[in-house]
């Protein structure tokens, strides 16, 4: 299941960054110029989001859904909730449940087999996980913020990208056609992100003959 989802991502950044680079629009540089971790970080002193993966293949259907919350407004109250369910035809099949809990003015890290004690500042660590899983040379990437992956992409995507000023949005909408082993594949995309360089909302479509693919994100601030 995660081979075929990254499959679909790989197949949309590599189409894209196939083309020559353009220079980017002036209101396109303007709007990504407060994309950064730091002003991310700053804003979203709580937040959360829903990703689920769908798979329909051969007459079965596969879903995985994932869900993250965290809030690090108040020290003495921080929240760290991560839960993973997996799904075939509706049955559960699998249950990933990662939490922070605060038991006598102390915190503890479960995962359902021990209980770990951790200091405010190992829970807030935690949290950064909305944000990002990996950070290389100042590059964030793997969680909610989007702009420094982003910003990379696009010289390459502008065409397919608009600037909705009033709600402070970019939205990115793109439709291919393209074929894999000489078969027929269409990929549909929509990806909304804010001022920050956070992720408002990604709905991804992977339609082939071996069957449909999709992801789709909602993160709440």
């Amino acid at each position: 299941m995660k081979r075929r989802f990254a499959a679909v991502l790989i197949a949309v950044i590599s189409l894209l960054t196939s083309c020559g680079k353009n220079n980017l629009r002036s209101d396109i540089t303007k709007f990504i110029a407060s994309f950064s971790i730091t002003n991310a970080v700053e804003n979203y002193p709580k937040g959360s989001y829903e990703r689920v993966d769908i798979s329909e293949e051969n007459g079965s259907i596969f879903k995985v859904v994932t869900t993250l919350k965290m809030n690090r407004e108040n020290a003495e109250n921080l929240v760290y909730d991560s839960l993973k369910i997996s799904y075939e035809n509706d049955v559960q099949t699998t249950c990933i449940h990662h939490f922070v809990e605060r038991k006598e003015d102390k915190y503890f890290y479960l995962d359902g087999v021990s209980e770990v004690e951790k200091s405010s500042e190992e829970v807030i660590s935690l949290t950064n996980e909305f944000f990002y899983t990996s950070s290389t040379e100042g590059i964030y990437t793997g969680g909610m913020f989007m702009g420094d992956a982003f910003r990379e992409i696009l010289p390459n995507i502008q065409d397919n990208v608009t600037i909705d000023s009033e709600n402070k949005l970019l939205v990115y909408s793109y439709v291919n056609h393209m074929k894999e082993k000489n078969k027929e594949v269409t990929i549909t995309q929509t990806m909304v992100i804010d001022e920050y360089g956070m992720l408002v909302k990604d709905d991804m479509v992977k339609v082939s003959e071996q069957g449909k693919f999709e992801t789709h994100i909602v993160v709440t601030k």
